[in-house]
């Protein structure tokens, strides 16, 4: 049986229509665990491993998110994931960004952006696993 990949464009759009469903009030309201699940776990996986329903259609792997402070050498480098997270930086190895820009899309909904953001960032930093020895 052939497996469809969804192209990289298509992913956005229906992760952007996910978004643009969340009224700014209902993602203010919500927690850091939640506006993962909201935003990130269709992708990250409901645990940030990188394993969510939607992952094996993309091309590359998506990184492990509780891993990200273990890559750092133990620090977890909030401002580069809100960069990441928002749209201002992104990951050169993997080519064309395929993750959505949340920042432009909770700006669009009339949320705070920063401070969903940093809910969200709280989140990952709390998720972090510790390094390999």
């Amino acid at each position: 049986m052939r497996r469809h990949r969804f192209t990289p464009a298509v992913l956005i759009a229906l992760c952007g229509a996910l978004s643009a469903a969340a009224t700014a009030e209902e993602l203010g309201g919500y927690d850091g665990p939640q506006l993962f699940k909201r935003l990130c776990a269709s992708c990250h996986g409901p645990g940030g491993a990188g394993d969510g329903p939607v992952a094996a259609s993309f091309r590359t792997k998506l990184p492990d998110l509780t891993g990200i402070a273990a890559r750092r050498g133990g620090q977890f480098p909030d401002e580069k994931v809100r960069q990441i997270i928002d749209g201002r930086a992104s990951v050169a190895a993997h080519g064309v960004r395929d993750m959505p820009v949340w920042g432009n899309d909770l700006k669009a909904a009339g949320a705070d952006p920063d401070a969903v953001m940093s809910r969200l960032i709280g989140y990952l930093r709390g998720i972090q696993k510790p390094g390999r020895s």
